[in-house]
């Protein structure tokens, strides 16, 4: 299996590393993820960012909507 913080998980269950150490390399994996989604989509000219915290639910829903209509996607 692969993912972040199963390899560290694992240590851990064997008593090869303490939980803190796992926290933290977790953590430092994770960032590093981040940074490498960033990256890629950064790349990406078709990207089109939504900000989720610019109202309800629905009316997040009703931006995707719009959105998908400009270009086609839906009727």
């Amino acid at each position: 299996m692969c993912g972040i913080g199963y390899r560290e998980f694992v240590a851990v269950a064997r008593g090869d590393r303490s939980e803190n150490d796992a926290r933290r390399l977790m953590e430092r994996a994770t960032l590093q993820y981040v940074r490498r989604q960033w990256t890629w989509f950064a790349r990406e000219p078709d990207v089109r960012w939504i900000d989720a915290g610019a109202g309800t639910p629905e009316r997040v829903a009703g931006m995707i909507e719009a959105m998908a209509k400009e270009e086609g996607m839906v009727a």
